[in-house]
């Protein structure tokens, strides 16, 4: 027995000598994905607005280099009070990677540029990032729930075509992000995670983890395929999830707006859920910012609007044209016209 249990003490002190060994190799040719922007933990989104862990400051390097700044609210940006300040307009965007600016830096971003573009006519402006990749309706209505507790002005919806088909995963991804702070809430999880988040074997083990995941969505994706009723149903869920917002909003009496930001395979393809989602939303009675026509008519090719070849999200000049589409926008709704001039720079 004590034969054993030495064997069994020799392989894993083996085992950990080897992983650790990988570590310092990887890290010394520098190979490995990036650090992710970590999630809240369970004590952390108990207090916390933000679904992020606060206070990250991460540079990235893939597919581009970039620099991420996660403030002590878990929000995406620079510092700011949690009690909005006598005299700020105060507006919350939540959205899916366009709206979080994935692999641009923070000063680019959606959130930051639409702030810039509002100064001029609108004074001291603070506009949230409260968004995150893979988010759809389902996680965006549960963020803005969240964000409320920050008295926004009015909150900003950012939409892109994709929604309508990220509602298919089930369970949803904010189910699977509670499952993951329950995880990580418990022994032993709970202690090793720290150090385990730094790893990058632990990154590439859930980079192969998420490969997987994907590689099991598209299979399903593509079993059940977007049929006619299939998409119907979608879009009919997406549909009563929007309706239920804009009530909700209405009812804590906090403006509402959206914009429709496409995806580049459905920037010039009428027939996308993108353009059903900007054909749709008008009729909900939301003010809707179609982004497809000034990102087409500034004649820019597809590799100055987005980050082709390398990725498919907006380049900081797509997201400028966009944040003076809905700074206009925004300057010209009645109920920001008492806070802003008509037109600004």
């Amino acid at each position: 027995m004590r034969r054993w249990a030495w064997r069994g003490g020799a392989l894993l002190l083996g085992a950990l000598a080897g992983m650790v060994l990988a570590e310092l190799l990887l890290r010394l040719v520098h190979l490995g994905p990036d650090q992710n922007v970590a999630f809240a933990t369970a004590a952390e989104f108990s207090r916390l607005p933000g679904i992020h862990a606060p206070n990250q400051r991460l540079t990235l390097h893939t597919p581009v280099p970039y620099r991420a700044h996660i403030d002590s609210l878990g929000y995406r940006g620079a510092d700011f009070p949690r009690a909005r300040p006598a005299g700020e307009l105060r507006i919350f965007l939540v959205g899916d990677s366009f709206g979080f600016g994935a692999y641009v830096d923070d000063d680019s971003t959606l959130a930051a540029q639409l702030e810039r573009a509002l100064r001029p006519s609108c004074g001291t402006v603070r506009v949230i990032n409260g968004s995150f990749g893979g988010a759809t309706i389902t996680e965006e209505a549960e963020l803005i729930a969240r964000g409320l507790t920050l008295r926004p002005d009015l909150v900003l919806l950012e939409v892109t075509g994709n929604d309508v088909e990220d509602l298919l995963p089930q369970p949803s991804l904010w189910d699977q992000l509670a499952a993951d702070r329950l995880a990580k809430s418990h022994p032993p999880l709970s202690l090793l995670y720290p150090i385990l988040h730094r790893s990058v074997l632990w990154r590439l083990a859930r980079s192969a983890l998420a490969a997987r995941r994907a590689r099991l969505a598209a299979r399903r994706l593509q079993s059940v395929g977007l049929h006619d009723s299939l998409t119907q149903r979608l879009r009919a869920d997406y549909w009563a999830r929007f309706l239920a917002l804009r009530d909700t909003l209405a009812a804590a009496r906090v403006p509402f707006a959206a914009a429709t930001y496409p995806v580049l395979r459905s920037l010039r393809d009428e027939t996308s859920d993108g353009a059903w989602l900007e054909r749709a939303l008008p009729r909900s009675g939301v003010p809707i910012f179609d982004l497809r026509q000034p990102l087409l008519g500034s004649h820019l090719p597809d590799d100055a609007l987005y980050l082709v070849p390398r990725d498919t999200h907006p380049t900081a000049r797509g997201y400028g044209i966009a944040a003076r589409v809905i700074a206009d926008g925004l300057r010209r709704l009645p109920s920001l016209t008492g806070r802003c001039a008509a037109s600004g720079g």
